[in-house]
């Protein structure tokens, strides 16, 4: 076999080797890239679960009520002053105080229903925890490890943008809340910017 030939197979042989490791390469990377899709999906799908398994009924009850309240009414709720709310929550408040209620507790009055101190603590808890539930809940999508499409589809219905609803906005903006719910806080933003035909702004993927 003559040298010419020789260094034609060899040529010809590198080259295929070339083609060969390029061609693993991009297997690779498209492995590793539904390997990523398939984790975002699955982070998604497991915190709709955590969030479903920690629901009940007076958690969102709860959440409903205190969506109507003031700025006044919330700062009262966080300290746990007494105050009136309108009888037309009657309902809501026995969803969301059920088991914590002495019966009679909660007349009706010309002034409306009074919640007093107990009750506050035990309507004070429930929100927090409904809160924390939310928040830890969207840290997947927040901080862009989580399907963003599979979050907002499946949490977008706890904001109502016609009711005026922002998952406790007006509790949220109390001292000494404020920068506790950051996930919550992007998300009505996007939710906000989607409603008013804005491109929403998200987080770039970390994972």
């Amino acid at each position: 076999m003559s040298p010419d030939w020789i260094q034609a197979v060899a040529a010809v042989v590198q080259a295929i080797g070339v083609i060969f490791v390029a061609w693993q390469a991009i297997l690779l990377r498209k492995q590793i890239g539904a390997e990523h899709e398939l984790a975002r999906r699955t982070r998604a799908i497991d915190d709709l679960k955590t969030w479903s398994n920690a629901l009940d009924r007076a958690h969102p009850a709860a959440r409903r009520l205190v969506e109507d309240f003031t700025i006044e009414h919330c700062s009262q709720l966080i300290e746990r002053k007494p105050f009136y709310i309108s009888s037309q929550h009657a309902k809501l408040l026995e969803y969301a105080l059920a088991g914590d209620l002495v019966d009679g507790e909660l007349k009706k009055t010309e002034d409306g229903i009074l919640l007093n101190e107990r009750n506050l603590s035990h309507l004070l808890q429930l929100v927090c925890t409904h809160l924390n539930h939310l928040e830890v809940a969207l840290q997947g999508w927040y901080n862009g490890i989580a399907d963003s499409k599979i979050v907002v589809d499946q949490f977008k219905y706890v904001v109502s943008i016609k009711k005026g609803h922002y998952i406790l906005e007006r509790f949220r903006q109390h001292e000494l809340v404020k920068d506790s719910y950051p996930a919550i806080a992007a998300f009505v933003a996007m939710l906000k910017k989607q409603a008013v035909g804005t491109v929403p702004t998200t987080r770039e993927n970390v994972a």
